[in-house]
C-alpha cells in the first residue's frame, strides 16, 4: 500500500479500506446517504474533489477513494503506467474490469452500513464509468451514474463485462425500474465513443438514461463540467436515495 497521502481541507483524515487483498487510502466527508465517488484516471483531481464537496454540500456523505496517484493532483503519464501495470484494474480487457470491481463493491456495502437508508449512490467517470453499469447488480447500489465509461480502452463498444456480468446487470437494472441508471458523454468524445452509449442503450434499453452532451469535451462532471449533467445528477440522487 502507498504511504499515506496528504488530508483534504474540509475531509476526514484518510483511513485504509481493506478488501481480498486490495488496500486503498479513502476520504470520507459529509454526512446523509452514502454516495461513493470514484476518480479518472489522470488521477484525483480538483475537479474531483470539488464534486465531492458539492455532493458533502447537497446533504450526502461522500466516499472517495485514492485509486492511484496523489490528492488533488493529476499525472497521466505515470498514472497511465501504473493502471496498465496493475493486476487489480483491467483496461484492456473485454471480460472485466478485475479485481478491483469487488473492492468497490465491498465500499459501497461499507458506505451503506455506515450511512442507513436506502442505498448509496456510485459515481464512475472515464476508466472507473464502466463500474457504474456493473455494480448496479449490486442491491445497495441505488443510484449509479456512468460518466463518459471509456473501458476497455480502444474497445470500441465493448462494456467491460463478460455475458453473465451482463446479464445480472440488465436484470437488476429493469427490477430497479426505468432510469435506474445515468449516463453522460459529450458528443465528440473519441475515448468514450458514441458507438458505446448505443450498445449501452441496445443492451439496458430504458433502464439506461444516457444524455450526450453536445461539444468536444470529456470530464462530464469534472474538468468539462456540463451544469445540465449535475443538475442532473443530484435531482437522480434526491429520488432515489432519499
Amino acid at each position: 500500500m502507498s504511504p499515506k497521502p496528504r488530508s483534504i481541507s474540509g475531509w476526514q483524515d484518510p483511513t485504509p479500506f481493506d478488501h481480498d487483498g486490495i488496500s486503498r487510502w479513502l476520504y470520507k466527508g459529509g454526512d446523509g446517504p452514502g454516495v461513493v465517488l470514484l476518480h479518472e484516471l489522470p488521477g484525483m483531481s480538483v475537479e474531483c474533489r470539488e464534486l465531492g464537496d458539492r455532493l458533502i454540500k447537497e446533504g450526502y456523505a461522500v466516499y472517495m477513494p485514492l485509486l492511484f496517484g496523489k490528492p488533488e493532483s493529476v499525472d497521466m503519464a505515470s498514472n497511465m503506467v501504473s493502471v496498465c501495470l496493475s493486476r487489480e484494474i483491467h483496461v484492456f480487457s473485454r471480460r472485466g474490469m478485475g479485481p478491483i470491481t469487488d473492492w468497490i463493491r465491498a465500499l459501497c456495502r461499507y458506505a451503506l452500513a455506515q450511512q442507513g437508508g436506502k442505498g448509496v449512490g456510485l459515481i464512475g467517470m472515464c476508466l472507473t464509468g464502466n463500474f457504474a453499469l456493473s455494480l448496479v447488480a449490486d442491491p445497495e447500489v441505488m443510484a449509479p451514474v456512468a460518466c463518459q465509461p471509456s473501458l476497455p480502452l480502444a474497445g470500441g463498444k465493448e462494456l467491460a463485462m463478460d455475458d453473465v456480468q451482463l446479464e445480472a446487470a440488465k436484470k437488476a437494472a429493469a427490477a430497479k425500474g426505468p432510469g435506474s441508471i445515468i449516463g453522460f458523454r459529450y458528443e465528440k468524445d473519441s475515448i468514450c465513443p458514441r458507438a458505446k452509449f448505443e450498445r449501452i442503450r441496445a443492451e439496458f434499453g430504458d433502464s439506461f438514461d444516457g444524455a450526450e452532451i453536445p461539444g468536444n469535451g470529456h470530464s462530464t462532471l469534472t474538468e468539462h463540467l456540463d451544469d445540465g449533467a449535475l443538475t442532473k445528477t443530484l435531482a437522480f440522487f434526491q429520488a432515489k436515495l432519499h
